[in-house]
């Protein structure tokens, strides 16, 4: 078994990483963001901010606390050796994830009409 500060070790460098994956995440958004706001028009602007809003907010709802599980409970069994729980973790978390995007994808399916009257005036 695994002394105790190399557990913190191994939770560190893992929470280390996902921290640079998303810096690099947001520094690409931003040059996206950037070049895309230099090419498309007030309006086209004014749709992108509406979608990446239903965006954003589906994505939270979505979430479902799913990102913290993965970066707390993975390394914490994996730093213990335990493996089984890292794959029963890993699994709830894919089961989780795939049937909560499934509901919002038939629920934005069966009322994208509704969202395009509301945020943007037409279908």
């Amino acid at each position: 078994m695994l002394a105790e500060s190399e557990i913190f070790v191994r939770a560190a460098r893992g929470a280390g990483a996902l921290s640079f994956q998303s810096v690099l995440n947001t520094l690409l958004g931003l040059v996206f963001f950037m070049f895309f706001a230099r090419v498309v028009s007030k309006a086209d602007m004014g749709v992108y901010g509406g979608v990446m809003l239903v965006w954003n907010a589906l994505s939270i709802l979505g979430g479902l606390g799913l990102v913290f599980a993965a970066s707390h409970f993975i390394p914490y069994f994996y730093g213990r050796s335990q493996y089984g729980g890292v794959l029963k973790t890993s699994k709830y978390i894919l089961l989780v994830s795939l049937t909560s995007s499934t509901a919002l994808c038939v629920v934005l399916g069966v009322y994208a009409e509704n969202f395009s009257i509301l945020l943007f005036g037409s279908v």
